[in-house]
Protein backbone atom coordinates (compact mmCIF):
# COMPACT_ATOMS: atom_id res chain seq x y z
CA UNK A 1 0.00 0.00 0.00
CA UNK A 2 1.71 3.54 -1.09
CA UNK A 3 0.35 6.65 1.55
CA UNK A 4 -0.07 9.51 -0.26
CA UNK A 5 0.56 12.95 2.35
CA UNK A 6 2.07 16.01 1.99
CA UNK A 7 5.71 17.15 2.60
CA UNK A 8 3.91 19.59 5.62
CA UNK A 9 1.05 21.60 6.74
CA UNK A 10 1.43 24.70 8.56
CA UNK A 11 -1.29 27.08 9.64
CA UNK A 12 -0.69 30.83 10.86
CA UNK A 13 -2.94 32.86 12.58
CA UNK A 14 -4.42 36.32 14.90
CA UNK A 15 -6.85 36.04 17.15
CA UNK A 16 -8.74 39.11 18.40
CA UNK A 17 -10.58 39.33 21.75
CA UNK A 18 -12.73 41.68 23.22
CA UNK A 19 -14.36 43.05 26.24
CA UNK A 20 -15.91 46.01 27.49
CA UNK A 21 -15.22 47.33 31.09
CA UNK A 22 -18.87 46.79 31.86
CA UNK A 23 -18.82 43.36 30.31
CA UNK A 24 -22.26 44.21 27.74
CA UNK A 25 -20.06 44.04 24.78
CA UNK A 26 -17.96 40.37 24.27
CA UNK A 27 -16.37 38.47 21.22
CA UNK A 28 -13.88 37.23 19.74
CA UNK A 29 -12.45 37.64 15.55
CA UNK A 30 -10.06 35.23 14.13
CA UNK A 31 -7.99 34.67 10.54
CA UNK A 32 -6.10 31.71 9.87
CA UNK A 33 -4.08 31.07 6.86
CA UNK A 34 -3.08 27.36 5.72
CA UNK A 35 0.36 26.72 3.97
CA UNK A 36 1.14 23.31 2.09
CA UNK A 37 3.35 22.40 -0.72
CA UNK A 38 0.87 22.31 -3.65
CA UNK A 39 -1.74 24.68 -2.28
CA UNK A 40 -1.08 28.20 -2.78
CA UNK A 41 -4.41 30.24 -2.52
CA UNK A 42 -8.03 30.17 -1.35
CA UNK A 43 -6.95 28.63 1.59
CA UNK A 44 -7.59 30.79 4.87
CA UNK A 45 -10.33 31.07 7.26
CA UNK A 46 -12.39 34.15 8.92
CA UNK A 47 -14.58 34.02 11.80
CA UNK A 48 -16.23 36.40 14.35
CA UNK A 49 -18.55 36.64 17.18
CA UNK A 50 -19.65 39.77 18.64
CA UNK A 51 -22.31 39.49 21.43
CA UNK A 52 -24.53 42.06 23.40
CA UNK A 53 -26.05 41.67 26.90
CA UNK A 54 -27.78 44.40 28.73
CA UNK A 55 -30.40 43.97 31.03
CA UNK A 56 -33.52 42.33 29.37
CA UNK A 57 -32.13 42.31 25.85
CA UNK A 58 -29.57 40.38 24.26
CA UNK A 59 -28.13 39.94 20.53
CA UNK A 60 -25.53 37.77 19.27
CA UNK A 61 -23.50 37.31 15.51
CA UNK A 62 -21.65 35.20 14.59
CA UNK A 63 -20.18 34.51 10.96
CA UNK A 64 -17.47 31.94 9.22
CA UNK A 65 -15.80 31.58 6.42
CA UNK A 66 -14.23 28.79 5.11
CA UNK A 67 -11.96 28.44 1.85
CA UNK A 68 -12.69 25.50 -0.16
CA UNK A 69 -8.44 24.56 0.13
CA UNK A 70 -8.12 25.24 3.50
CA UNK A 71 -6.34 22.55 5.73
CA UNK A 72 -5.42 21.83 9.10
CA UNK A 73 -3.92 18.01 9.14
CA UNK A 74 -3.13 18.14 13.09
CA UNK A 75 -6.57 19.65 13.72
CA UNK A 76 -10.40 19.11 12.02
CA UNK A 77 -12.13 20.50 9.85
CA UNK A 78 -15.73 19.49 9.31
CA UNK A 79 -16.17 21.15 5.53
CA UNK A 80 -14.91 23.99 3.49
CA UNK A 81 -15.92 25.88 0.93
CA UNK A 82 -18.63 28.08 2.44
CA UNK A 83 -19.88 31.06 4.40
CA UNK A 84 -22.09 31.06 7.23
CA UNK A 85 -24.23 33.59 9.58
CA UNK A 86 -25.57 32.92 12.32
CA UNK A 87 -27.34 36.21 14.15
CA UNK A 88 -29.98 35.86 17.53
CA UNK A 89 -31.28 37.87 19.62
CA UNK A 90 -33.60 37.36 22.89
CA UNK A 91 -35.28 39.21 25.72
CA UNK A 92 -35.66 38.35 28.80
CA UNK A 93 -38.76 39.38 31.66
CA UNK A 94 -38.06 39.51 35.19
CA UNK A 95 -41.63 39.38 36.84
CA UNK A 96 -42.50 39.97 40.07
CA UNK A 97 -42.71 35.97 41.48
CA UNK A 98 -41.79 34.01 44.12
CA UNK A 99 -40.64 30.69 41.72
CA UNK A 100 -39.87 32.60 38.27
CA UNK A 101 -36.59 34.25 38.45
CA UNK A 102 -36.60 35.62 34.70
CA UNK A 103 -38.62 34.13 31.36
CA UNK A 104 -38.23 35.34 27.30
CA UNK A 105 -38.12 34.52 24.51
CA UNK A 106 -35.09 33.81 21.64
CA UNK A 107 -34.96 33.89 17.76
CA UNK A 108 -32.03 32.52 16.11
CA UNK A 109 -30.95 31.17 12.65
CA UNK A 110 -28.27 29.54 11.46
CA UNK A 111 -26.99 30.29 7.07
CA UNK A 112 -24.89 28.44 5.05
CA UNK A 113 -23.54 29.59 1.39
CA UNK A 114 -21.60 28.12 -0.98
CA UNK A 115 -18.51 29.79 -2.57
CA UNK A 116 -20.90 31.39 -5.04
CA UNK A 117 -23.14 32.61 -2.43
CA UNK A 118 -25.58 30.70 -3.36
CA UNK A 119 -28.08 29.77 -0.02
CA UNK A 120 -27.81 26.19 0.42
CA UNK A 121 -28.72 25.65 4.26
CA UNK A 122 -30.11 26.70 7.23
CA UNK A 123 -31.64 26.01 10.59
CA UNK A 124 -33.84 28.84 11.96
CA UNK A 125 -35.08 28.34 16.14
CA UNK A 126 -37.49 29.79 18.04
CA UNK A 127 -37.78 29.34 21.68
CA UNK A 128 -39.46 30.15 25.13
CA UNK A 129 -37.36 29.68 28.05
CA UNK A 130 -38.64 29.67 31.69
CA UNK A 131 -36.07 30.56 34.69
CA UNK A 132 -37.16 29.34 37.99
CA UNK A 133 -35.36 30.40 40.92
CA UNK A 134 -34.30 26.83 41.78
CA UNK A 135 -32.52 27.35 38.74
CA UNK A 136 -35.14 24.41 37.08
CA UNK A 137 -35.08 26.04 33.72
CA UNK A 138 -38.42 25.34 30.69
CA UNK A 139 -37.81 25.72 27.29
CA UNK A 140 -40.25 25.02 25.10
CA UNK A 141 -39.02 25.68 21.03
CA UNK A 142 -39.79 24.64 17.39
CA UNK A 143 -37.33 24.56 14.26
CA UNK A 144 -37.21 24.96 10.33
CA UNK A 145 -34.49 22.61 8.58
CA UNK A 146 -33.48 23.38 4.74
CA UNK A 147 -30.96 21.43 3.09
CA UNK A 148 -29.85 21.85 -0.40
CA UNK A 149 -27.26 19.11 -1.48
CA UNK A 150 -24.25 19.92 -2.59
CA UNK A 151 -23.27 16.42 -3.89
CA UNK A 152 -24.69 12.99 -3.75
CA UNK A 153 -25.76 11.59 -0.45
CA UNK A 154 -26.79 8.15 0.78
CA UNK A 155 -28.51 8.71 4.15
CA UNK A 156 -28.40 5.22 5.20
CA UNK A 157 -24.64 4.96 4.20
CA UNK A 158 -25.19 1.52 2.90
CA UNK A 159 -28.12 1.05 0.32
CA UNK A 160 -26.08 2.75 -2.26
CA UNK A 161 -29.02 4.88 -3.12
CA UNK A 162 -28.17 8.55 -2.98
CA UNK A 163 -30.22 11.62 -3.21
CA UNK A 164 -29.00 13.82 -6.05
CA UNK A 165 -27.32 17.16 -6.05
CA UNK A 166 -29.01 20.21 -5.88
CA UNK A 167 -32.50 18.47 -4.16
CA UNK A 168 -34.15 20.10 -1.08
CA UNK A 169 -34.62 18.44 2.12
CA UNK A 170 -36.99 20.45 4.86
CA UNK A 171 -37.76 19.22 8.40
CA UNK A 172 -39.96 21.60 10.33
CA UNK A 173 -40.23 20.25 14.21
CA UNK A 174 -40.84 21.59 18.00
CA UNK A 175 -40.17 20.30 20.96
CA UNK A 176 -40.35 20.70 24.84
CA UNK A 177 -37.45 20.29 27.28
CA UNK A 178 -36.65 20.33 30.90
CA UNK A 179 -33.72 20.83 32.30
CA UNK A 180 -32.63 20.63 35.57
CA UNK A 181 -29.82 22.16 37.66
CA UNK A 182 -27.97 21.73 40.82
CA UNK A 183 -26.71 24.86 42.46
CA UNK A 184 -23.62 23.27 43.74
CA UNK A 185 -20.20 24.28 42.07
CA UNK A 186 -19.98 20.91 40.40
CA UNK A 187 -23.32 21.19 37.71
CA UNK A 188 -25.65 17.98 37.07
CA UNK A 189 -27.74 18.35 34.33
CA UNK A 190 -30.56 16.12 33.20
CA UNK A 191 -33.05 16.74 30.78
CA UNK A 192 -36.22 15.17 29.29
CA UNK A 193 -38.32 15.51 26.07
CA UNK A 194 -42.16 16.16 26.89
CA UNK A 195 -43.45 16.13 23.59
CA UNK A 196 -42.22 16.49 20.02
CA UNK A 197 -44.19 16.92 17.02
CA UNK A 198 -42.34 15.95 13.54
CA UNK A 199 -43.07 17.32 9.73
CA UNK A 200 -41.23 16.18 6.97
CA UNK A 201 -41.27 16.24 3.30
CA UNK A 202 -39.07 16.22 0.92
CA UNK A 203 -39.14 17.36 -3.11
CA UNK A 204 -36.53 17.42 -5.62
CA UNK A 205 -36.11 20.69 -8.19
CA UNK A 206 -35.02 18.35 -10.87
Amino acid sequence: MCLVYSQFNRNLGFEYNLASPDNKWTGKAMVLKSFSPNNSDKNFVHAANLKYTSGNLSWNWRHEYVAENFTAEVGYVPRSGYYKINPSIGYLFFPKSKTILNHGPVVSTMVFFNKQMEYTESLSLLEYNIRFRSQSLFTLWGGYDYVQLQQPFDPTNFSGYNLLPGSEHLVAWCRGKILFQTPKPLHICHFFTIWRVLCRWFYDKH
